[in-house]
């Protein structure tokens, strides 16, 4: 499946889905004046334009920073934060936020990831005589079970059935899985499950998808939910009309993509 980075599914939410977001790179040192700070972009400068009221109050994220935009001056290109930060070199790459801020798309993307569902095999190597296994977190649902005798045989690594498993919560809370009989030592359990997506912190975390609309979409329904509800009834309104669209694709990706549920079926004790 394709991966998708943090970075890549931000600015895309923004510009593609949004069309709240400006990405691209500065074009002389990010400076500071008297404790605040000015990135510099020329391309977007227009002495045609009113700067008045123009970007203020915009998130700009530059170098892991986010700084709240005072003023935009429209003949040089600059926005002015009263924020402090650290200076930045020419040709940095920085986004412009305007509705909806970096770090809450962030947090939506994050969200967003952990509900969706995929199927795929987890391999956890197994100890000489032991038949029980702890599943890690991720691990939701538990299909069947494999090994492979000779895991690191380039030409053939023996790929069997484990005869019985069974899922068992344990006092702690966590889950194990319970296998009969036990396998022998430097061979490897392949477990075919269901697990959450997940999507770690830092722009250069990534995720695999099939389509990186299905995540986009449930992201954008949720950016729109936060600025139905923080918005004046005519705004509010249009805003909802997004969602509604956003949650459909979101739900047509959803039937598409979630994983088929088919269990082995077998004895509820090893035989």
């Amino acid at each position: 499946m394709p991966v998708y980075s943090r970075l890549q599914l931000r600015q895309s939410l923004g510009q593609d889905w949004l069309r709240d977001t400006i990405v691209s790179t500065t074009t002389s040192s990010v400076w500071g004046v008297s404790g605040s700070i000015n990135v510099v972009d020329s391309r977007q400068a227009d002495p045609s334009l009113s700067s008045e009221g123009m970007y203020q109050r915009a998130w700009i994220r530059v170098a892991g920073q986010n700084l709240r935009v005072a003023t935009f001056n429209t003949g040089s290109g600059a926005f002015l934060s009263a924020m402090l930060g650290t200076i930045v070199a020419s040709g940095a790459e920085y986004e412009v936020h305007q509705r909806v801020s970096p770090d809450e798309k962030d947090r939506v993307l994050t969200d967003v990831a952990r509900s969706l569902r995929f199927r795929q095999e987890v391999t956890l190597p197994s100890v000489d005589g032991l038949t029980l296994y702890s599943l890690p977190d991720s691990v939701l649902a538990v299909f069947d079970v494999r090994y492979f005798a000779d895991p690191t045989n380039s030409m053939g690594r023996s790929e069997r059935t484990v005869p019985w498993f069974k899922v068992v919560p344990t006092g702690s809370g966590s889950r194990e899985l319970r296998i009969a009989p036990s396998l022998g030592a430097s061979q490897t359990l392949v477990i075919d499950a269901v697990i959450a997506g997940s999507l770690g912190t830092g722009d250069t975390a990534t995720i695999n998808l099939p389509d990186d609309e299905w995540l986009l979409a449930g992201a954008a329904a949720r950016c729109y939910s936060l600025l139905e509800r923080d918005s004046p009834g005519k705004e509010a309104e249009r805003y909802g009309e997004h969602r509604s669209r956003m949650n459909l694709l979101f739900a047509r990706k959803q039937a598409t993509y979630r994983p088929a549920y088919d269990y082995r079926i077998q004895l509820d004790e090893p035989f």
